[in-house]
């Protein structure tokens, strides 16, 4: 029974005693990717320095991190669970400074390798998995479309959007797959390939380190604005991250991030904007950002 905070030795022993055989390497390791977060030093005595202290609540993280690895053991997946301790949990369980670098190493940099930006592909794209929609050719087809442009960093919305409409026929059946699987799609292929184009400029930003620690303060007060309705389902009756949560919470803060990115590239053309006629300008203004679908 963790009761108060611990030492990372303490960490490797409540590791040990729920069945799970760990090193302090791995306690540094994840500490340094943001999984866990940076122990509390204590003051230097005249026999030396105590060791450094995790929180209780980073004790008890440590344990779900583990539960959680026993199905994947994949680093981008276990970050997920402290941004949505983060961001819908107890306050101060997972500081900022923490979730700062657990999205940077969920989110990591598909333009590094072509299966980096496939994993980052199916992430994006999870609601359209299902084998009712369109033929197993369709699917694969439009998850290399948004590989590929993950990969190059080139956003071409228009051979996004023919490669999307095949899996939004017919209209109702779309509807019903989404609904099914428990989660939340766009109802139409334009209305997705704007939220891959969003989505991929809050990852660019993340990867780039164009992200503040006053940037997640100001996303993570934006979606906990919103109705409650859109927070049912989060957390479980013991406070912690359902499957929902975890599977839903990272593509909701690229979308956020990269809607704030894509609203100041609008506000930095407004003055090139009034001067041209039309959005040819506009764009100009704003180098790198991606053409509209």
């Amino acid at each position: 029974m963790i009761s108060g905070p611990g030492t990372i030795d303490d960490l490797v022993h409540d590791a040990a005693l729920a069945g799970h055989t760990v090193t302090k390497r791995l306690v540094h390791d994840w500490v340094s990717l943001g999984l866990l977060d940076r122990p509390q030093r204590r003051r230097t005595g005249p026999h030396g320095s105590d060791k450094a202290l995790h929180s209780i609540h980073q004790r008890k993280l440590f344990q779900l991190l583990l539960e959680a690895r026993v199905a994947s053991s994949r680093i981008p997946h276990l970050a997920r669970i402290p941004l949505t301790i983060w961001m819908y949990g107890e306050s101060g369980a997972v500081p900022t400074r923490q979730a700062h670098r657990a999205l940077v190493t969920h989110v990591g940099d598909p333009r590094g390798s072509k299966p980096r930006a496939l994993e980052a592909a199916r992430f994006l794209i999870a609601p359209l998995d299902d084998c009712r929609l369109g033929t197993a050719h369709l699917r694969r087809a439009f998850l290399h479309a948004v590989r590929d442009a993950l990969y190059t960093g080139n956003f071409d919305g228009t051979r996004l959007l023919a490669k999307a409409r095949p899996l939004f026929e017919p209209p109702e059946l779309h509807r019903q797959v989404v609904y099914s699987r428990g989660l939340t799609a766009a109802a139409a292929p334009e209305s997705l390939i704007f939220e891959v184009r969003v989505k991929m400029l809050g990852g660019k930003a993340i990867a780039d380190g164009a992200i503040s620690l006053g940037d997640l303060e100001t996303m993570r007060e934006l979606l906990l604005s919103m109705p409650p309705a859109s927070r049912e389902g989060m957390l479980d009756d013991d406070g912690l991250p359902t499957v929902q949560a975890i599977e839903t919470s990272g593509n909701r803060m690229m979308f956020s991030l990269g809607a704030q990115a894509l609203s100041k590239h609008w506000s930095e053309s407004a003055p090139s904007a009034h001067r041209g006629s039309g959005t040819g300008e506009q764009r100009a203004a704003a180098p790198g950002a991606p053409d509209s679908p």
